[in-house]
Order: structure tokens, then C-alpha cells, then sequence
């Protein structure tokens, strides 16, 4: 049992390696497609360093 574990342990981890670059492309996708919007709908809006300067204005 043991040994037959042992492979199926390699392939999940690869599976999750996988996964992992799967969802960077999507968080990839996603602040392009946020980044495409605001330069569509404002124009001088950031959304990257729009939070940021709020942080600064809070704090």
C-alpha cells in the first residue's frame, strides 16, 4: 500500500503545482481585464495604486 501511495502523493502535488499557476493566470486575466475597464471608463483612474493612496490618506 505504501508504495502505490507514494505515486499517487507525487501526481496530487503536481496536480496542486498546476492549479497554482492556473489561478495566477487568472489573477493575471483579471487585473488586466480591471485595468482595460478603468482606462476605458476614466481614463486616470489606477486601480493598482488607487488602493495604496487610499491607505496613505487613512493612515
Amino acid at each position: 500500500l505504501l508504495p502505490s501511495n507514494r505515486p499517487g502523493c507525487i501526481e496530487s502535488s503536481e496536480s496542486i503545482v498546476e492549479l497554482s499557476h492556473i489561478v495566477e493566470l487568472f489573477l493575471l486575466l483579471i487585473s488586466i481585464s480591471g485595468v482595460k475597464s478603468s482606462v476605458e471608463s476614466g481614463g486616470t483612474e489606477q486601480p493598482l495604486s488607487s488602493p495604496k493612496s487610499g491607505e496613505n490618506i487613512h493612515a
